[in-house]
């Protein structure tokens, strides 16, 4: 008996895993769906696998204080974590931890010193259902513009852009029974507390990594070398 329980213990475990295996292939096929055509992909995306769409690359679902600041919303689950880099309106790169759960997008500060025993401050939440839709170049770069036009638009470089962009689109699906709106352009006019600012994107083959700069009083330009065709 007690050999009959193991094998069906492992038996259990190895269907589990397989069951979330073919969840990340999934996701992977849908992300070859959304930006096969529209967008110039780094060979990095490309090449990473399937389980990198288990998301949550900061391991913040076993986090008491992330989830803690998560349940006061009813949210449940994280399902993507990554360091990311925020433009403030000062155009300014500030690092922070963007956080999608299965309801919302939040901004985190990590502190370099906890405080009162907290590693993480809670900057910003917006949830799904105030996002009009989520603006990306054609280019290689990993920048992502999320519009929220009741309250002000935020813009972050984010590696990880591929697999945050998919597995938010497969939430945003289940929630509202319909895609998120994806814009891929050139050209992205994003709403500050006071005002709109503007990014262009360009090529610039001589550049070993995409730079941003301003160009004018409200734009800004991002130049990056040529990406992998899809």
């Amino acid at each position: 008996m007690k050999s009959l329980h193991r094998l069906a213990t492992i038996i259990q475990s190895t269907w589990r895993a397989w069951q979330v295996r073919k969840a990340y292939i999934e996701l992977k096929k849908q992300s070859m769906d959304i930006f096969k055509g529209n967008k110039e992909r780094n060979r990095l995306s490309v090449a990473r696998g399937a389980t990198a769409y288990f998301g949550d690359f900061l391991g913040l679902q076993d986090s008491q204080e992330i989830l803690g600041h998560l349940s006061q919303h009813g949210d449940k689950i994280v399902i993507f974590s990554d360091m990311v880099k925020k433009v403030n309106r000062r155009d300014k790169m500030q690092e922070r931890a963007l956080i999608i759960s299965d309801k919302a997008v939040y901004n985190f500060e990590k502190l370099k010193k906890p405080k009162k025993g907290a590693n993480y401050e809670f900057k910003r939440r917006f949830s799904f259902e105030s996002i009009a839709s989520v603006s990306l170049s054609k280019l290689q770069d990993d920048f992502i513009v999320f519009h929220v036009p009741n309250e002000y638009d935020y813009v972050y470089e984010c590696q990880k852009k591929t697999v945050a962009v998919t597995i938010m689109n497969s939430e945003f699906q289940k929630l509202f029974n319909k895609p998120l709106k994806l814009n891929f352009m050139d050209s992205i006019e994003y709403k500050l507390k006071k005002g709109t600012k503007e990014i262009e994107f360009s090529k610039n083959e001589t550049l070993p990594a995409a730079q941003l700069k301003k160009a004018k009083k409200n734009k800004l330009q991002v130049q990056v070398s040529s990406g992998v065709q899809t």
